[in-house]
């Protein structure tokens, strides 16, 4: 059994400690209720479409099983003369020839409505195809697809709204391989 002296201790610190509740919910509140009218947060968010102009050219060899060897040599162009638009340049030699070229983040409607071109053309390919797949399958059992000529063309159209959150894409594209 406790003392009374202990409950009436124990009464006091319960007491006290309601009453620093009080007051720093008070505080808090007093703290918050200028900050809350005049709110501000920063926006992280960079601008969506820049205009500083940039560059690349990769050149670099490549080697890809059952496919070949070779060199390929890249370039982009960002931006050009301070607008939105990009070029794309790429062309292989050596047992793949490719060449693909594009006209990207063309705006028509400045942040609102943009278009990219690609086209690209196969000179030469060959490419290796297997029949089947799995260790039971014998590993000289495949075709060897050899490609002529070969166009493909794609544009892209894009809708977007309220800094890219909302976005509606248009896609077509076709080609032949001959």
């Amino acid at each position: 059994m406790q003392s009374p002296f202990f409950n009436r201790k124990l009464r006091y610190m319960l007491k006290l400690n309601r009453l620093q509740l009080i007051f720093l919910c008070l505080l808090v509140l007093v703290y918050l209720l200028p900050n809350h009218g005049s709110a501000f947060l920063p926006d992280r968010r960079g601008a969506q479409s820049s205009t500083e102009s940039s560059w690349y050219i990769l050149p670099a060899p490549y080697s890809l099983p059952e496919v070949g060897t070779g060199f390929i040599v890249a370039g982009l162009y960002n931006n050009i003369a301070g607008s939105h638009s990009d070029a794309l340049l790429a062309a292989t030699t050596g047992d793949i020839d490719v060449t693909i070229a594009g006209f990207l983040d063309n705006h028509l409607i400045d942040d609102t409505l943009v278009l990219d071109v690609v086209s690209g053309t196969i000179h030469q390919m060959v490419a290796t195809a297997y029949n089947g797949r799995g260790m039971e399958t014998d590993p000289k059992d495949y075709n060897l697809l050899v490609t002529g000529e070969g166009k493909a063309n794609g544009a892209q159209l894009n809708l977007r709204y309220t800094e890219r959150r909302f976005q509606l894409n248009c896609v077509t594209g076709g080609g032949h391989v001959s």
